[in-house]
């Protein structure tokens, strides 16, 4: 529900309060006008001096009504620029949403998820996810950036902030939402960008766990059995051998 402030209420109030007296104005000084045009060349000087500061005096009102009503615009138009509106979608939506989550809020004004950490997050699928953390005592961080390898003649670069960091584990999760997007351009450049990734990643020695929409339903076992692989040396695969 919007509301509307009493700033708002009072900048609407003096623009009409200036309304009225610019009306009052103009018709004194249509009067004088006729007033003048019907005494023809028997004027005062002076008369004719205060009918040039009237219409002065009419000039400056109307500037700023112009001002006033413009400013009003564009307070109205910055206020629905940053209104967000925030939405926790309940578990039976979240069952319907599991199979193709490819409803991301990039635009500012659509509806953003609200983890039980208190976090917002852009899409259905990262809340699942953030809430299945906390409920097992997961730390994580959302959208820790993930850097190349610095070298002695190369620095450190940013390759992208991957959803989620496990601190505990040295593992980046990467859900991948948009994946089954219905949006065949979309779909197509998402997967680029997702193949980029992961390459950069194996390039840079990145741990990181995917995850899909069609795991979210079997998160428990798919996510622990990426992470156990994610986690596994070569060393430690050897010796469970």
């Amino acid at each position: 529900m919007v509301q509307i402030s009493k700033a708002s209420h009072m900048g609407g109030r003096s623009s009409s309060v200036l309304r009225k007296f610019l009306a009052g104005l103009i018709i004194v000084d249509a009067l004088i006008a006729i007033w003048i045009i019907a005494i023809a060349g028997n004027w005062d000087p002076r008369l004719l001096i205060g009918w040039a500061v009237l219409n002065v005096v009419i000039a400056i009102s109307a500037l700023a009504i112009i001002k006033s009503s413009s400013r009003r615009k564009g307070s109205s138009s910055l206020q629905a620029r940053h209104t967000r509106y925030y939405y926790s979608p309940s578990q039976e939506e979240e069952r319907h949403t599991r199979d193709s989550d490819d409803d991301y809020n990039s635009d500012f004004h659509r509806a953003a998820y609200i983890t039980m950490n208190g976090e917002t997050v852009k899409s259905k699928g990262e809340k699942l996810l953030a809430d299945y953390f906390y409920q097992n005592n997961i730390v994580y961080q959302y959208e820790r950036a993930a850097w190349t390898t610095g070298t002695r003649f190369k620095s450190k670069r940013m390759i992208s902030k991957p959803d989620f960091y496990l601190p505990d584990y040295d593992v980046y999760v990467e859900y991948w939402g948009m994946v089954n997007t219905k949006d065949k351009n979309n779909r197509a450049d998402y997967i680029k960008s997702m193949e980029w990734k992961m390459t950069k990643y194996d390039e840079n020695k990145i741990k990181f766990v995917s995850i899909y929409p069609n795991n979210l339903d079997d998160l428990d076992r798919i996510f622990k059995a990426r992470l156990r692989k994610a986690t596994t040396t070569v060393a430690d695969a050897k010796r469970d051998n």
